[in-house]
């Protein structure tokens, strides 16, 4: 019942490893650190949140992935300070521009690598402290202020006279997200603006040429939903913008959800005197969700090759339209011999912004339960000749080949100990 909340925790890990040929590490080591949370009740309504030095360990590791994508891994976040009130920070999900907050990039592993791949880096970022406030008024007003500041790491290595010296990794960085939604109509109707900002101090020449000054992203959604929640429009649109030295920015331009480098990219093209880079996302989409037997949606959506948002946020490509309609027939009255069967249709087509398919997909997908709680699902999907600018990393188009796909699954009661 009281309004501050105060939990302080140690964290210890020992590690006992064949350290190879590092110099920098031990067969045995023994690391302890500590931190601490603080939850402040500002009033009913809103709840600051700070911490100081978080750190991964308070939390259940990560599973071990071997990625072979042009793309990086998605991890889940795990630490409390960040999931607690998280749901405030969500953005409008229906644009092909990914997450606008992806809150792993606080405390991230370091960035930068050393001149030689002997060297003692740390495993995160530092995080010397952030602060949340969180809240919804009664009146329908929701608002999430985010701050934290990580530290400068350095790491250890042997030049090539096997003399050892420090190397920045990760800069001092700041990391800002505000949040506001108004929602009416006892939520049926929402509004929302969005804002990040990650700002670096970069100082060594090595550290101008890998990562950006400053990050930017900013946007808007909405949801409307009427005729007792039967139809719903929602939409947004995003924009961004990264700033740094030209050299930063090429190398932003030929990462792996960009390939400006492509050599086959008519409308792309690497500009190696550029500072900034600005981009935008948006998403459209019209659904009926409710009605006895009609149901669907279409959705338009559309990122630009310049669109970047992983200094804070989570994206994956960039450089497409897309363009989706499922239209779902549902029967949930019983009959004689089926108590409920649903049929779906999907079309969803992929284009770059030179006009190439780089996807396509036309399905069925039909499922019927029995009086006796048996089900069958059955599923049929074509996907026709496309073209693929990701897999040659950043090499000229290659063509992905029509496919056929057919599927069907027979399940009994489920309801038994046994199915």
């Amino acid at each position: 019942g009281k309004r501050l909340e105060v939990l302080p925790y140690v964290v210890t890990r020992a590690e006992h490893i064949d350290p190879g040929p590092n110099p920098f590490r031990k067969d045995a080591e023994h690391i302890a650190s500590g931190g601490v949370d603080l939850l402040y009740r500002v009033s009913s309504d809103f709840a600051l949140n700070a911490t100081l030095n978080p750190v991964f360990g308070q939390v259940e590791v990560d599973p071990a992935v071997i990625n072979l994508t042009v793309y990086e891994t998605f991890f889940e976040e795990k630490r409390p300070f960040f999931i607690e009130g998280g749901e405030i920070f969500d953005f409008g999900r229906n644009t092909s521009g990914g997450r606008l907050f992806y809150s792993r990039r606080i405390g991230r592993s370091p960035q930068v690598r050393t001149p030689t791949q002997a060297a003692d880096i740390p495993a995160n970022t530092t995080i010397l402290g952030a602060g949340k406030l969180t809240g919804k008024t009664s009146n329908g007003w929701s608002l999430g202020v985010m701050e934290a500041v990580t530290q400068e790491e350095t790491a250890r290595y042997m030049d090539g006279d096997f003399q050892e010296k420090s190397w920045i990794v990760e800069p001092l960085t700041n990391y800002f997200v505000g949040r506001v939604r108004k929602d009416g109509r006892s939520g049926q109707s929402s509004v929302g603006a969005m804002f990040t900002a990650t700002n670096r101090s970069l100082g060594p020449d090595y550290l101008l040429e890998s990562l950006r000054e400053s990050g930017y992203a900013g946007g808007i959604d909405f949801r409307h939903e009427w005729a007792d929640r039967t139809w719903v429009l929602r939409g947004s649109v995003v924009g961004s913008r990264v700033a740094g030295d030209p050299r930063s920015i090429v190398a932003v331009q030929e990462y792996g959800n960009h390939f400006f480098q492509r050599p086959d990219a008519d409308h792309l093209e690497v500009d190696s005197t550029a500072q900034s880079m600005s981009g935008y996302s948006v998403g459209l989409a019209l659904g009926k969700q409710a009605g006895n037997h009609w149901r669907g949606e279409l959705a338009l959506a559309a990122t630009s090759p310049t669109f970047e948002v992983n200094d804070l946020g989570f994206q994956t490509r960039t450089d497409r339209r897309d363009a989706a309609l499922n239209v779902t027939y549902l029967e949930n009255q019983p009959g004689r011999f089926l108590r409920s069967h649903s049929t779906t249709g999907i079309v969803r087509f992929e284009h770059n912004y030179s006009n190439q398919r780089i996807l396509g997909i036309l399905g069925v997908f039909s499922r019927f339960l029995h009086m006796d709680y048996w089900s069958l699902t059955l599923n049929g999907q074509y996907h026709p000749t496309a073209n693929d600018d990701r897999s040659t990393r950043g090499g000229p188009l290659m063509e992905r080949p029509a496919v056929w796909t057919l599927g069907g699954e027979l399940s009994s009661d489920a309801r038994k100990p046994v199915t």
